[in-house]
């Protein structure tokens, strides 16, 4: 499975999975029959409301026109990277360089989307996302985003990550820990692990700042000294409270 790497405001790096070909295709089929449920219902709706005046005639195929082509321009603008569809998949549209996708990444994603599914049929699309590094379509590659599964990647549960005692064996810390989420939690591991794997000045920076963030959070009058042990610390606590 391919993966991208996404560094976080605190130049924390995260690999995320990208999304496959099944998975978009599958966010998309959702997407359509939830716009032809919607394009069916108003329909229905304004031809009963417009009956006697006869400019259902002209408003019907107008508005389907509207829905139909700016849908999904409509809601990723709105839903941040999601579409209906991309959100029950658990999917989103990222910017490869981290920062969030503006209006205009949007709009090049979606004025492509006139080759990469509707001209094509799909092929393009299909081609362009099973032959890139990056599982990119031509508007993806345009924009410079990608499409992620949200969980970020080595997205097993912290109870698989970290072989730990039970809470009666081991007693945690920083009780206070409880507060954060698991998204937290994998976010350090992950830290964590970079600088194991890639001990360079850039990951180094990266645990200094997210330890004194943890730090801040948690009301510590200072951040540890061991910094690294710290987040271990942090996460093997969270394992056991969460339990």
């Amino acid at each position: 499975m391919r993966t991208i790497d996404i560094n976080t405001t605190q130049n924390v790096t995260i690999q995320y999975a990208l999304a496959t070909v099944r998975d978009r295709m599958f966010a998309f089929m959702v997407d359509m029959i939830l716009m032809f449920g919607v394009l069916a219902i108003l329909s229905l709706l304004m031809a009963w409301l417009f009956s006697s005046s006869g400019f259902s005639v002209y408003i019907i195929p107008i508005v389907n026109i509207l829905i139909f082509v700016f849908y999904s321009l409509t809601f990723e603008m709105l839903m941040n990277g999601q579409s209906v569809g991309k959100r029950l998949l658990g999917l989103k549209i990222v910017k490869i360089t981290g920062k969030e996708p503006t209006g205009n990444d949007y709009v090049v994603r979606w004025a492509f989307r006139f080759i990469d599914i509707w001209c094509s049929l799909g092929s393009i699309a299909v081609m362009m996302i099973s032959s890139t590094e990056r599982s990119q379509r031509l508007g993806d590659l345009l924009a410079n985003t990608a499409v992620i599964k949200l969980n970020p990647w080595s997205s097993v549960n912290l109870n698989e990550i970290l072989s730990m005692k039970t809470i009666e064996d081991y007693k945690p810390v920083y009780p206070d820990v409880k507060k954060f989420s698991e998204q937290d939690m994998l976010l350090i591991k992950q830290a964590v692990d970079r600088v194991k794997n890639h001990n360079n000045i850039a990951h180094s920076e990266a645990i200094t700042i997210l330890a004194d963030r943890m730090a801040e959070q948690l009301s510590l009058s200072k951040t540890p000294f061991d910094k690294i042990q710290f987040l271990k610390t942090l996460v093997s606590d969270y394992v056991v409270m969460s339990r």
